[in-house]
């Protein structure tokens, strides 16, 4: 009964909503509250105050939820495990790529695995990449490609492998692409388009304009798609930032386009692999992890600017 309750307990807590708990889990709300004074009897301890804003966690639910969380996640990952060692290894494979990255995950990936494992399914997701680390964290994925943070929740754990430039692009027809020496000036002169405040470096990005003097520009096409964002620098005078060795490469989504150099205007990031400390990875899951590590290495070393490195995130 305590699992059940749980599973009622983490839908409640996931919504802050009895109505919309019940809807999820196809039950009564009345059998959700009874759920609730079963547990808070069971632990003595109240989980729930019912607020204007709907049913919040007190600080012992939020205490109970973050474990129980973490419990469903070994708990899948055990049950994968078990079935790779009772015969199933034709395997399944969780990752999550930045947008920015998924160009090279999908190359690395796609058809190579399927050709080495042709039983094994792959379920590759871009996102931004504040998401990633909270999906990863929770065991939506096996590992994930992406920006590594310079802080790591402690159930995670990142390797660098890579660095990256975020610089301003454009279209290599924009009348940008012809000015020798552009300015910060000449950059907020433009429209520019990017997924704005919803992504983990707009601060940074931000931050550039305004030390170099400058007010920050104004996005007119503010989109949750990158690919729709680079859409709109092929087809107008839009500027976006974009990682200057893809542009470069001129491959897939970055063809046609140029960086607009401008010294000292680019943001630094560092690219690599995250997975949560300990998780378990199936066979296919693990191959597909040193095909990607080998993907990366080949790009910092084909990126030519500098030496690459290895190093550790998060704590150990």
């Amino acid at each position: 009964m305590l699992a059940v309750d749980l599973q009622y307990f983490l839908s409640i807590a996931k919504h802050r909503s009895l109505a919309r708990a019940a809807d999820e889990l196809a039950v009564s709300q009345s059998t959700l509250s009874r759920a609730v004074q079963r547990m808070e009897g069971r632990f003595a301890i109240k989980l729930f105050e019912r607020t204007p804003r709907g049913m919040e966690l007190t600080d012992a639910g939020r205490r109970l939820a973050h474990h129980a969380r973490s419990a469903e996640v070994e708990l899948d990952e055990a049950a994968r495990e078990l079935t790779d060692m009772s015969g199933g290894k034709h395997g399944h494979v969780r990752v999550a790529a930045g947008h920015t990255i998924s160009s090279l995950v999908n190359s690395a990936l796609v058809p190579r695995l399927h050709l080495e494992r042709p039983a094994a399914t792959l379920h590759l997701d871009a996102h931004f990449n504040d998401r990633i680390v909270a999906l990863l964290a929770e065991g939506a994925y096996d590992f994930a490609v992406g920006v590594v943070p310079e802080s790591l929740p402690e159930s995670l754990v990142a390797e660098v492998l890579m660095h990256d430039e975020l610089v301003p692009a454009v279209h290599e027809s924009h009348p940008l692409a012809q000015v020798k020496h552009p300015t910060v000036q000449d950059l907020v002169a433009q429209p520019w388009t990017g997924a704005g405040s919803r992504v983990l470096s707009y601060a940074g990005m931000q931050q550039l304009f305004i030390a170099a003097g400058a007010e920050p520009p104004r996005y007119v096409v503010d989109t949750n798609s990158y690919e729709t964002a680079l859409a709109a620098v092929r087809r107008s005078l839009c500027v976006t930032f974009a990682p200057k060795w893809l542009v470069r490469r001129q491959s897939g989504l970055f063809a046609g386009l140029v960086t607009v150099d401008v010294p000292g205007f680019s943001l630094q990031r560092d690219l690599g692999l995250l997975w949560r400390r300990g998780g378990y990875l199936s066979p296919v899951a693990e191959r597909a992890f040193e095909l990607l590590k080998t993907a990366l290495q080949t790009a910092e070393a084909q990126r030519g600017e500098r030496t690459p490195e290895t190093a550790q995130r998060g704590p150990s």
